[in-house]
């Protein structure tokens, strides 16, 4: 990216009067949207029913059925944020219930994100084997390009990051890209889209999923600092010995 259109980008995020780190108050909510064409979609289909038949495609459809109904949250509080996916009641009936938990997961609504600008720390709280854990994610780092697009009246710019990771099949990588505005000038967004000159409005971060922005509330009302805590009673732990603990659980089941 051109350095002087870095310099814009931090000249607005500067300047703008609508939020500061230190003061931020707000609430947005994110919508959930798969990245498949209809044709990919249908050729998934296709090699589902083969696998395992009419019920995995029931199984199937529900799930992206139920991906699309899917609300995350974002509190930002006075240099906090906490992203997590909205409460919701499972389904009733069996099929909408199996399809909204495997939405759930693919969508990363299992575990909740928290950041903080003065620390510059991200965790990720969530639940395993009975125990809440406290873990300890590296943050990402991002290149801005060139690329601007508007998305609800804010005009946006592209920036892309690769993490690396230890998934059950040894080293791997993940893509992420998120769409900024220096109009929101807080370094917040969705799971690990943190640490940019603006508020992150669309944002790709695991396989076929994208979260893009429904709704904005910027007031000293919209959160508060209950709203960005973490719950009391987790264990901290660094991401590579959780992912440890995955791996070490999946073994034994094979033992």
């Amino acid at each position: 990216m051109n350095t002087f259109l870095i310099f814009v980008i931090l000249l607005l995020s500067i300047s703008s009067p609508c939020l500061s780190q230190k003061n931020s108050v707000a609430y947005i909510k994110y919508g959930v949207q798969s990245t498949l064409t209809e044709s990919e979609i249908k050729k998934q289909m296709n090699k589902t029913r083969k696998e395992l038949g009419s019920k995995g495609v029931l199984v199937f459809t529900k799930h992206y059925e139920q991906l699309e109904k899917l609300e995350f949250e974002l509190f930002i509080y006075k240099g906090k944020s906490k992203f997590k996916l909205k409460d919701f009641l499972e389904p009733e009936n069996p099929d909408d219930r199996i399809g909204f938990r495997m939405a759930k997961i693919s969508a990363g609504g299992s575990s909740v994100l928290f950041y903080n600008t003065q620390s510059k720390e991200l965790k990720s709280q969530s639940k395993y084997q009975s125990q809440l854990f406290n873990v300890k994610e590296k943050t990402l780092s991002w290149k801005i390009t060139n690329e601007e697009k508007k998305i609800k009246s804010y005009t946006c710019y592209k920036a892309t990051a690769t993490d690396t990771f230890q998934s059950r099949n040894g080293e791997a990588t993940r893509d992420y890209y998120a769409w900024f505005t220096p109009d929101i000038p807080v370094p917040y967004g969705p799971e690990k889209c943190v640490g940019l000159p603006g508020l992150v409005l669309e944002a790709k971060v695991r396989s076929n999923i994208i979260y893009r922005v429904s709704s904005i509330e910027i007031s000293p009302s919209a959160a508060s600092e209950d709203d960005v805590q973490l719950k009391p009673g987790g264990k901290d732990i660094t991401n590579e010995k959780y992912q440890a603990l995955h791996r070490n659980a999946i073994r034994a089941r094979k033992n």
